[in-house]
């Protein structure tokens, strides 16, 4: 049994969707299956009670689930006790961004003053960010709109002009401002669709 299991089975079990989970934990739904399906063959029970479309907890992993956050919890601040110890802790980032193209102008400051830093980046979207804070995967998020939930604070660090490219004889190119409303209806070339604007 291995600890990548229970993470992912405590995704599954909170969420009872494997499609959700899959999405959220980055992985593909038929290898979070496989991997769901072990552990419940290592076990010798079924965590789950299944049907056509859709993935129930039972008695059987609502017992488990208890243990798992107990152990993921140790497992956490026994991370952290020994980080601690060993000054670790202020040299080590989990950060999750939905840019990262802008990661160096962010840490170029931490890195001079920790030469022996270490940064670990994942790139989510908002809501996955706040999946990923309130679980400890990460440390901090820098996404393009605020992240929301409990023991959560966030803030602005920089504002962005955003532009919009239109052809020639579009009906808006000879504007130098809109309000984005006046955009309403139009096809756009954009980012994904978990991406936001605050204004």
């Amino acid at each position: 049994m291995e600890f990548l299991q229970l993470n992912y089975f405590q995704t599954v079990a909170k969420l009872e969707h494997m499609t959700q989970a899959a999405k959220q934990l980055h992985v593909s739904q038929p290898a979070l299956s496989k991997i769901i399906s072990r552990l419940e063959k290592e076990l010798g029970v079924q965590l789950f009670d299944r049907k056509k479309h859709s993935i129930r907890l039972n008695e059987n992993g609502r017992a488990f689930l208890k243990r798992v956050e107990r152990i993921l919890h140790e497992a956490k601040q026994g991370t952290k006790e020994v980080q601690d110890l060993n000054g670790l802790k202020e040299r080590s980032v989990s950060v999750s961004m939905a840019l990262p193209h802008i990661l160096p102008f962010f840490f170029s400051d931490y890195l001079k003053k920790y030469p022996d830093g270490h940064i670990k980046h994942f790139t989510a979207s908002a809501n996955e960010m706040a999946h990923q804070l309130e679980q400890g995967f990460v440390d901090l998020c820098i996404s393009t709109s605020p992240i929301e939930g409990e023991g959560i604070k966030w803030m602005p660090l920089m504002e962005e002009d955003i532009y919009l490219s239109v052809p020639l004889s579009h009906r808006l190119s000879e504007r130098k401002e809109i309000m984005l409303s006046e955009a309403a209806g139009e096809m756009f070339i954009n980012r994904n669709k978990d991406t936001t604007f605050v204004s």
